[in-house]
């Protein structure tokens, strides 16, 4: 998870049809040392991990949702979190059963947009491993 690290979010706010995170990145993260030291710019697997972890909270998912499809992923801008360290993630969920949820989203900051998905996660489903039990039991 990259939340309260990567980035924390500031403010939420519910509208007519999506849910919109104010975020704030965290420009000395250690992830930026490799990507890049001197200009450092948002890697996009984050930005669609950050929007991730919003749909989790938005829909009490508790880290439980994963990638399931991605129809359309858009980088526009690159993000470089020393100019840009407020953003606003906006989500519409869609189609929603008990085990996908369908979304599209925006990442922004006023007038510029910087990655705009569409998406159908899934809900992971736990499973009980008992091998982990009987080797908790052993150790014990």
């Amino acid at each position: 998870m990259l939340i309260n690290s990567f980035y924390r979010i500031i403010e939420i706010k519910t509208e007519m049809d999506s849910t919109s995170f104010t975020i704030e990145l965290n420009p000395n993260h250690l992830i930026y040392s490799g990507h890049f030291l001197q200009n450092p710019i948002v890697p996009g697997v984050c930005s669609i991990q950050i929007i991730k972890e919003c749909v989790e909270i938005l829909q009490k998912c508790n880290g439980r949702l994963i990638y399931k499809k991605i129809d359309q992923c858009k980088y526009i801008n690159a993000i470089y979190p020393r100019k840009n360290s407020i953003l606003n993630v906006r989500i519409k969920v869609g189609d929603n059963t008990s085990e996908e949820i369908g979304i599209t989203a925006t990442i922004s900051y006023e007038n510029t947009l910087f990655v705009s998905l569409k998406s159908l996660l899934a809900i992971k489903q736990l499973k009980n491993d008992n091998r982990l039990s009987t080797f908790a039991q052993d150790a014990l």
